[in-house]
């Protein structure tokens, strides 16, 4: 698609920036899976985020399925 279009397209820049940021991610790089503490991150988000407790719910029950 990126070839198809003409560097003056708008989007063009922004498409090209954007493909350029995910090929200099660190793709092989994978970080060490830890042991994940539910209610330390429970705890973390209450502390750093007033409200958004549906939000905050999602967040722990998706930390819980992965775990």
């Amino acid at each position: 698609r990126l070839r198809k279009m003409q560097p003056q397209q708008p989007g063009y820049t922004s498409s090209r920036m954007y493909l350029e940021l995910l090929a200099d991610l660190p793709w092989q790089i994978s970080s060490d899976e830890r042991e994940l503490d539910l209610k330390a991150a429970k705890d973390r988000l209450d502390s750093d985020h007033y409200g958004l407790v549906k939000v905050k719910q999602r967040i722990i029950e998706y930390l819980a399925v992965r775990k």
